[in-house]
């Protein structure tokens, strides 16, 4: 599996969910797969494999609520999308009715129809009505001497505009949950594939630690389970990437969102300590899209395969 851009990221909402579900799935069956074998091997400690097993339920389960919330997410991005669109075309309306008005024009002062003829319909919604607001809208309420017709229909314009998003904003905003939703998405991965650790060092009639943690194997290459990570060659600079992720949601990272062909990503802020601000950097390393959860989900799903050929070689296991 490479770390480029996944593929997934380039498919629509639903192929998307799809492959999420494959990968459920095959992730469901080498989990029943080493669950079971687990089970009747004498002796295997009953709190690890209690504990493994819960802890790779619970990405199972709560796959379900993060797709659910990921969807409501895209809606809104595409009902958000439709409004901007709606809105652009009321505004170049607008312009239109103004620029090409003949009756109008030769009422209107030279100055106010050298503006309005300048304004570019392709100039972004907000940039556009900023630019009238400064130029006409202030002017009228300071008294200025301008078209009556033409400041009326501006104020007209914004009022609905402003309709518009009110109604818009009044409906249940999902970015909020879908940060958080993400976020523990890390600390599930994270639990499954501890938990697996100590399961994979009883395997090997190894000491379970009290707290266990996939990280001493992937640093340190004489430990007895660096090398069934050796088979898995790109587990290791997956692994990494994926921690120093978690470590900054440890750090109590706020998000951010992106969207686009990509589909919807949470991204991680980023604190300029020098100017006490926020950046909301596009970088790699401060995204997550909904494509890097299917990975760490398959990810886990290697691991669980390459831990299970220990099963076959344990003593006293009942076949």
């Amino acid at each position: 599996m490479s770390l480029s851009t996944p593929k997934l990221l380039l498919m629509p909402l639903s192929k998307r969910l799809e492959k999420m579900d494959e990968v459920v799935s095959e992730f469901e069956s080498a989990l029943s797969q080493l669950s079971s074998a687990l089970v009747l091997i004498d002796g295997f400690s009953v709190k690890w494999r209690h504990r493994f097993g819960n802890s790779a339920y619970d990405i199972v389960s709560y796959v379900q609520i993060l797709k659910f919330i990921y969807v409501r997410a895209e809606a809104y991005v595409q009902e958000q999308s439709v409004m901007h669109y709606t809105i652009q075309k009321m505004e170049e309306e607008f312009l239109r009715q103004f620029v090409s008005s003949d009756g109008l024009q030769q009422s209107v002062q030279e100055e106010e129809s050298r503006v309005i003829s300048d304004i570019p319909l392709e100039i972004r919604v907000e940039l556009r009505l900023k630019f009238l607001f400064e130029k006409k809208l202030t002017a009228v309420i300071a008294g200025d001497d301008f078209s009556e017709a033409f400041s009326q229909n501006l104020k007209q314009l914004a009022d609905l505009r402003n309709k518009y998003w009110d109604d818009f904003r009044s409906k249940h905003d999902p970015f909020r949950e879908l940060g958080i939703t993400f976020k523990a998405m890390f600390y599930f991965i994270r639990s499954c594939q501890d938990n697996l650790y100590s399961v994979a060092l009883l395997l090997l009639s190894q000491e379970a630690p009290k707290s266990p943690s996939m990280m001493k194997a992937v640093n340190n290459p004489k430990n007895p389970i660096a090398g069934i990570l050796g088979s898995i060659p790109e587990y290791k600079e997956w692994f990494i990437k994926w921690r120093e992720k978690r470590n900054k949601i440890k750090e109590g990272v706020g998000t951010g969102y992106t969207g686009g062909g990509d589909g919807l990503g949470v991204i991680f802020d980023k604190l300029d300590e020098k100017n006490n601000g926020i950046i909301a950097s596009l970088a790699k390393e401060n995204v997550v899209y909904f494509a890097d959860i299917v990975e760490a989900i398959s990810m886990t799903t290697l691991l669980i395969k390459t831990v299970f050929p220990l099963t076959e070689s344990r003593s006293g296991r009942i076949t």
